[in-house]
């Protein structure tokens, strides 16, 4: 069902080649066994060479949730830094419903327990009595967040509604900062954050997706709050070096956590810049997600707060 909007998205998972269903099998459970030790070696990372904590959410094939594997699409949390008493949980409205499907009753139950303050966006899924359709806003793909000074940033798309996007920046005090983002061929793309990542000195940002103007006002927002910009073209936001994370490590040091696709995209001089903006970079490699599920290391991370 992404694939219709997502065109990071490469079909996988039946050989052309297979003549009979006992070979598809073994290939799609050969396919299932990569993307399973990828994202076991990504938890590695996460855990033992950034020093966080991990909780993983498990789904079944029974549970008809393909991309489960991108749990930041779904919910997102956040506490506010002069409450630190009021933690909250965000329910986010997901366009196609095998993507609704991740939002487990039981998963649903494991977060609330956790956070003090709901609010539940995803009413905005279901089409109005007036005719008009469902609105989306998917979580911290559709919004890259500027945590410290308060600034969503939203490229629009089918996935990401202005509206349903300013009803969140209210309820949580931010700015909404809108453009649309286009690849190649002019089409929008679904996430903002395969074109952009913002983290607390340095910011990456896909510039040739955005127009003369639209990339100004955006620069102009990151630079006049610090950061320094390291700019990608179409080629390397395709490798998923927008899609990254600044997490923070052992000691508060500042990580940015990246895909060896991405990092072997980026130049030397870049590297350098990132260098110089984080205080160390963790790759994981994930390339059959990548592919098929059309999304990197970010797209994989749902930040508890």
């Amino acid at each position: 069902q992404a694939m219709g909007d997502n065109y990071f998205m490469r079909a996988g998972g039946n050989d052309a080649g297979t003549s009979s269903s006992e070979s598809a099998a073994d290939a799609k459970e050969a396919l299932r066994a990569k993307v399973v030790a990828e994202h076991e070696g990504l938890v590695t990372v996460l855990r033992d060479v950034i020093g966080a904590t991990v909780h993983v959410f498990a789904h079944a094939e029974s549970h008809g949730t393909p991309d489960a594997v991108f749990p930041n699409n779904w919910f997102g949390t956040d506490c506010d830094l002069s409450q630190q008493t009021r933690k909250r949980l965000t329910l986010f409205p997901m366009r196609h419903p095998n993507r609704r499907a991740e939002r487990r009753d039981d998963l649903v139950r494991y977060l609330k327990a956790r956070y003090s303050e709901l609010i539940d966006l995803t009413p905005h899924e279901t089409s109005s009595a007036s005719g008009h359709p469902g609105k989306f806003l998917e979580g911290t793909g559709a919004m890259v967040l500027d945590r410290i000074y308060k600034v969503a940033y939203v490229s629009l798309s089918e996935r990401a509604d202005e509206g349903v996007a300013n009803v969140w920046c209210v309820a949580h005090g931010y700015g909404l900062q809108t453009f649309n983002a286009k690849d190649t061929q002019g089409r929008p793309i679904y996430h903002t954050n395969v074109m952009m990542s913002v983290g607390t000195r340095g910011a990456i940002l896909c510039r040739p997706s955005l127009s003369d103007d639209e990339y100004a006002a955006v620069a102009r927002g990151l630079t006049e709050t610090g950061r320094k910009i390291i700019d990608i073209d179409f080629a390397q936001m395709g490798n998923m070096c927008g899609n990254v994370l600044e997490v923070k490590g052992r000691n508060g040091t500042l990580c940015l956590l990246m895909s060896t696709n991405a990092f072997d995209s980026f130049s030397e001089t870049q590297l350098a810049e990132i260098n110089s903006a984080w205080d160390s970079v963790a790759v994981a490699s994930i390339p059959t997600i990548e592919e098929i599920g059309g999304g990197g290391v970010r797209c994989c991370v749902a930040e508890l707060f």
